[in-house]
């Protein structure tokens, strides 16, 4: 499920930086977009790593380890990179849509083949 969110989040992220451009909302707005669909793509990819280890050694102490101390880093990255002058905000919301949609798709797709088989 985690590589086809990745996979739909790519083509959207792409389609959607396609339509900035097109649009020229400016070379900060691409490049926060850019950085924050990076940013998001590299925590699910870290997401998909450790969750599917911690499954499959049943290590409650790595999953706690992996919440005391990821959340708190990406936190500190993000009120880091809010307090840039190149962060625009919209790019920043435009990005976390993005992947929420992908998200819904996933889900989505996940739900129609489960039918089908069915």
């Amino acid at each position: 499920m985690i590589k086809t969110i990745a996979k739909i989040y790519l083509i959207l992220t792409l389609v959607v930086l396609g339509g900035l451009f097109a649009i020229s909302l400016g070379q900060n707005m691409m490049i926060t977009y850019l950085v924050m669909n990076g940013f998001l793509l590299l925590n699910l990819l870290s997401l998909f790593i450790l969750w599917r280890s911690i499954i499959l050694k049943k290590s409650i102490a790595q999953g706690l380890s992996i919440i005391i101390f990821k959340y708190p880093i990406i936190a500190y990255i993000l009120w880091t990179i809010s307090k840039s002058t190149w962060v625009n905000p919209v790019a920043v919301l435009i990005s976390i849509l993005t992947f929420v949609i992908s998200i819904v798709i996933a889900v989505l797709m996940n739900h129609f083949k489960q039918q089908r088989i069915q």
